[in-house]
């Protein structure tokens, strides 16, 4: 009998609300500090599915921070130690810029974004309310320095996931448990429902955090976690800067919060320890009526025009932000930008010296955690899901889709085995560990082909109200 093998993981992981996968909060307040209104949290759970990498062994050096203090929990931040201690990450230095109102406070558990990512969020969620959005007024720009904790380096990133912050309290998406399709990920502030296995309990508390330390998060936008369609700005980013307490409100920091949770901000050179990954200076700012050529703004609202409708795709008495689906128009605004701070601090460093990293965030080596169950492996049998999807996907999947299964044939088998891809990884929906990686390195070892399948026939496999979506998110994924 032909087999599959796949790993069951023995513990049990709490429910978690299930909600429309494609309501990732949007853009609003996302990169200013002026969202301070109450919402509605709402949980969203993805589920995907990754196979486990080798354990990564570390070497430490001698240099360890301290705290002072002044709360009867003593354990240790982190439970790796490597996280106290400088890492080996290359330092970035580039700007970000912030959207924001005359009233600007330090980027302190914020979305910041590059100049595009920032036009963008102007273009598509403040120029078209009339007044502005948060009453934003200009952009400001930070001369950041950024530098990976090891753990996040050792995996090949400079930047991990990238929150979003809202009123200064990260709101997601975190990982909230973990089942036989790999891990779920949750939109909305950490709270103690999440199951993050090992790390349940932890000072952090999220995984990401006690995993990798208060990294620097970005994402390129068009890709995961938002916005995850096209975006017609060039090259967009945003990212996620975690000052100290970022699992709270703004209202809620205290001494005690600051402490436990001191973030990644450090006044000096970051060092690449847990908490020192992210520092800034400030370096500039344009107002949003310079850069449009708007004299006055309360005159320009009272004359009635206005700036940009989304429902037409211009403004009303006013060309400015015209055609934000054109990309050569985006790449004008972008040049203007550019030329007028370049013009206000000639004598700054130009963008151009010190131009933005690359967003090297991937999702499926950041979310590889071997420590966070034990697990067992086991042949599958007839009636599990597992041997049917592998079953599915060398009778049927194959066939209607090769492009999905490069270097196999239907004959090939899919029991477990060394420096190859099997039809285990390709058809097979639970999580497993111990299928090597480093023959190919890039592709993502999810079955996005049954995934794929069931997002498309509405199946179970697809959260309700985003099967396209998912199924279109999931395609980006397979070369």
């Amino acid at each position: 009998m032909t087999t599959g093998r796949f790993c069951q993981r023995p513990l049990g992981v709490r429910a978690s609300t299930i909600g429309d996968a494609t309501s990732f909060r949007a853009a609003s307040g996302e990169l200013n500090d002026d969202n301070l209104t109450d919402s509605t949290t709402v949980t969203t759970t993805f589920t995907y599915t990754f196979s486990s990498s080798s354990t990564v062994s570390y070497t430490t050096t001698t240099r360890s921070t301290t705290t002072t203090t002044t709360t009867d929990d003593m354990r240790p931040i982190w439970n790796d130690e490597i996280l106290f201690q400088p890492s080996d990450a290359p330092l970035h230095t580039f700007y970000m810029y912030r959207a924001v109102s005359d009233t600007v406070y330090p980027p302190m558990n914020v979305n910041t974004g590059n100049l595009a990512g920032v036009l963008w969020y102007l273009h598509n969620e403040v120029v078209e309310r009339t007044p502005r959005k948060f009453g934003i007024t200009k952009i400001i720009r930070l001369k950041v320095q950024t530098r990976a904790t090891q753990p996040l380096w050792e995996k090949g990133m400079n930047f991990g996931v990238r929150f979003a912050f809202d009123a200064g309290q990260a709101t997601g998406p975190f990982e909230c448990g973990r089942d036989e399709y790999g891990p779920k990920l949750c939109q909305g502030a950490f709270n103690s429902s999440f199951d993050v296995g090992m790390h349940n309990g932890s000072v952090t508390q999220a995984f990401e955090w006690d995993t990798y330390g208060y990294f620097v998060g970005c994402n390129v936008l068009g890709h995961f976690p938002f916005p995850n369609y096209k975006i017609y700005y060039p090259n967009a980013v945003w990212y996620s800067l975690p000052g100290p307490c970022p699992s709270r409100n703004y209202t809620q920091w205290d001494d005690k919060c600051r402490e436990r949770q001191p973030g990644g901000y450090c006044d000096q050179t970051p060092t690449g320890q847990g908490n020192c990954t992210w520092t800034y200076e400030d370096a500039g700012e344009i107002t949003i009526d310079e850069l449009t050529d708007i004299r006055n703004y309360t005159s320009f609202l009272e004359s009635g025009r206005q700036e940009y409708m989304r429902w037409a795709d211009r403004g009303k008495g006013w060309t400015w932000w015209d055609s934000k689906l054109d990309e050569l128009a985006n790449e004008w605004r972008l040049m203007l930008a550019e030329e007028l701070f370049a013009k206000k601090y000639p004598n700054a460093t130009p963008a151009s010296e010190i131009p933005d990293p690359k967003c090297d965030f991937n999702m499926r080596r950041f979310y590889e955690d071997k420590g966070y169950y034990a697990t067992e492996c086991h042949t599958a049998q007839k009636g599990e899901r597992c041997y049917k999807d592998v079953i599915w996907a060398k009778h049927d999947g194959i066939w209607k889709h090769p492009e999905w299964y490069k270097g196999l044939t239907p004959s090939s088998t899919f029991e477990v085995r060394p420096a190859r891809w099997l039809w285990l990884s390709r058809g097979c929906m639970p999580g497993v560990s111990g299928l090597p990686l480093s023959d190919q390195p890039d592709r993502i070892p999810v079955s996005a082909a049954l995934y794929l399948r069931s997002a498309q026939q509405g199946g179970s496999g697809c959260p309700a109200g985003a099967c396209q979506a998912t199924a279109q998110r999931l395609g980006l994924w397979l070369k």
